[in-house]
């Protein structure tokens, strides 16, 4: 008589067949959910404990074509059945409009440039919008809720320059980033980029902020204002260096920014430098 399955069981291996699908390892899937490690998701997939409800919102933030139907009882098809933009005609709009990206894949990046990011801050109750922003797509980030936001000033320099734009994936929880990463903060009247370097504890009241270029101060604020957090996947630039001399002129720039004495460097490096190197 064979042994029935249990429902711990059922949605591991239907989290596997997901997977599967997708193309993704157990540490990808782990790294795309803002787990440090991937422990917690090989419990669940091999059948050992059972998604929480944290863990299934976690799933459905993340990707949002997985049918959580399907994924607990089995009914119905794997992956969901786009979604409708929301326009202005829309009863209610959510806080952040989540796209729900077919196969094929579509447009599933809105940028929201300099000009609209205080509106952004301020818009949560605002009907339509996003649905006014710009949206587009870049192959190497699908299938998920992705913002893009331009980059203003110095204060994460080297990193990032004034008129970069990083790509973002939204964090559901601040408890669920990733420390030492570089991340776009939205505020009720502000929009950052910066990098967090502590891990959001549930009881933190306060975290600090940190900026690439030394010459800023790290900010403060309370972990209440935060109103979305976004983790930077990738820059988009247009600084190009443009010759060998561009190029030193940028490493001298993050040696200062590191607080790196040049010439010091350089008397180094020419002592202890093979006979044959170039200078």
């Amino acid at each position: 008589m064979e042994a029935t399955q249990t429902l711990s069981e059922a949605v591991a291996g239907r989290l596997r067949q997901f997977f599967t699908e997708k193309q993704y390892t157990t540490y990808r899937a782990s790294q795309e959910l803002g787990y440090g490690k991937s422990t917690k998701l090989n419990k669940i997939m091999s059948g050992e404990t059972g998604p929480s409800l944290q863990t299934l919102s976690e799933l459905t933030q993340t990707f949002p074509e997985l049918s959580i139907d399907w994924l607990v009882t089995g009914e119905g098809t794997m992956l969901r059945q786009s979604e409708a933009p929301v326009t202005a005609a829309s009863e209610e709009a959510p806080r952040s409009v989540t796209l729900v990206i077919e196969q094929q894949g579509k447009d599933n990046i809105i940028h929201v440039p300099i000009r609209a990011q205080a509106g952004y801050a301020l818009a949560y109750d605002k009907k339509a919008y996003e649905h006014d922003l710009t949206p587009y797509s870049l192959p190497i980030l699908q299938n998920g809720l992705f913002r893009s936001f331009d980059v203003e000033g110095d204060s994460m320099e080297p990193t990032f320059s004034n008129h970069d734009i990083v790509v973002c994936k939204q964090i559901p929880k601040p408890e669920m980033m990733r420390p030492g990463h570089c991340y776009v903060v939205v505020m009720d009247d502000n929009v950052l980029v910066k990098r967090i370097l502590k891990q959001i504890r549930p009881n933190d009241r306060t975290l600090l902020l940190h900026s690439d270029n030394q010459a800023y101060a790290p900010f403060e604020m309370a972990t209440s204002d935060i109103k979305e957090l976004w983790l930077v996947r990738a820059r988009l630039s247009t600084d190009i260096p443009s010759s060998e001399q561009e190029l030193q002129g940028r490493l001298l720039t993050v040696l200062e920014a590191l607080g790196a004495d040049y010439q010091a460097l350089r008397r180094y490096v020419e002592e202890n430098a093979p006979l044959n190197a170039p200078l």
